[in-house]
């Protein structure tokens, strides 16, 4: 079996599941030139793999991370973000393979002699890539989908993001030294495995509390606004307080003042009933008057 055969159905299948979980992360403007161009370039690369220096390969990966951030729509920063996490996720997936791959065979990973002296290993490893990559990347997309629209603007929104680039450098860095340059270092592998691994568990537990101090940081603003919500509530409840007062006090007096009436027109004295009244009208005027003026 040829050499570009073997990287052709280790890489292909790989590829498109990464790809179609992309396009469930992000927002592609033209999903039928995206999956052109990925298909293109990921037969491109799996056909001239083997004849490509580690420098090359990963030269030759760019164009393939920039194609979902170029074809999809939405902050940048989150673009940027959701290819770099994905990346991750898929370099995390990786490493158990290939941990897989030496402890069965005992040959370094990108031996092709041993590929196709061990094909049923080889067959193997890549469906246990497949089965841990499916899981993490249907997790990752639930988690974007979820906590995506309460992205922060502005400088809060691209520390993640450079965050989460300079983790895909160093796990690339991470990567390619026992693939490309110490291929016969079982041990050398074997520690990476377990630094890659207490990275992601130290990475999770910043996150967690990078988590839990934006929750902390909202719930503090919303209580905020709460509070300054309760104040006007309390303030107009104030002012309907006094204007029940007010109307039940003009009440009082307006029923003082027609029993004066009544009494002065029981007894015959009409006029002063009628002065009465006149300067009853007249406070009420005056009073009507400072309200509208006072609103």
């Amino acid at each position: 079996m040829p050499d570009a055969l073997l990287d052709i159905i280790g890489v292909v299948p790989v590829q498109l599941v990464f790809a179609y979980a992309l396009t469930k992360m992000l927002n592609i403007r033209r999903l039928y030139l995206f999956w052109v161009l990925e298909l293109v370039f990921v037969l491109l690369i799996s056909s001239f793999r083997s004849s490509m220096s580690v420098e090359f390969r990963l030269a030759a990966s760019v164009p393939l991370a920039l194609i979902p951030i170029f074809l999809s729509q939405g902050s940048l920063a989150r673009r940027i973000l959701v290819v770099t996490l994905a990346h991750l996720v898929l370099f995390f997936a990786e490493l158990p393979g290939g941990a897989l791959w030496m402890s069965m065979t005992g040959t370094p990973v990108a031996d092709y002699e041993a590929v196709r002296t061990h094909l049923g290993a080889f067959f193997l490893t890549h469906a246990a890539h497949m089965a841990l990559l499916v899981p993490l990347l249907a997790m990752l997309c639930m988690l974007l989908n979820r906590f995506g629209s309460a992205q922060e603007r502005g400088m809060g929104e691209w520390l993640p993001v450079l965050f989460s680039l300079v983790q895909l450098v160093l796990v690339n860095v991470m990567i390619l030294l026992p693939l490309g340059y110490i291929q016969e270092s079982m041990t050398y592998y074997g520690a990476s495995v377990v630094l890659a691994l207490v990275g992601f568990a130290v990475d999770l537990l910043l996150f967690e509390a990078m988590g839990r101090f934006a929750q902390k940081r909202r719930d503090d603003v919303r209580a905020t606004m709460l509070e300054e919500q309760l104040d006007r509530y309390l303030a107009r409840c104030g002012e309907f307080v006094s204007d029940i007062e007010h109307t039940l006090k003009v009440r009082h007096d307006m029923g003082n003042h027609v029993q004066v009436v009544l009494a002065l027109s029981e007894r015959g004295n009409f006029q002063e009933a009628h002065e009465h009244l006149a300067c009853m009208a007249e406070v009420l005027n005056d009073t009507r008057r400072s309200e509208e003026a006072v609103l």
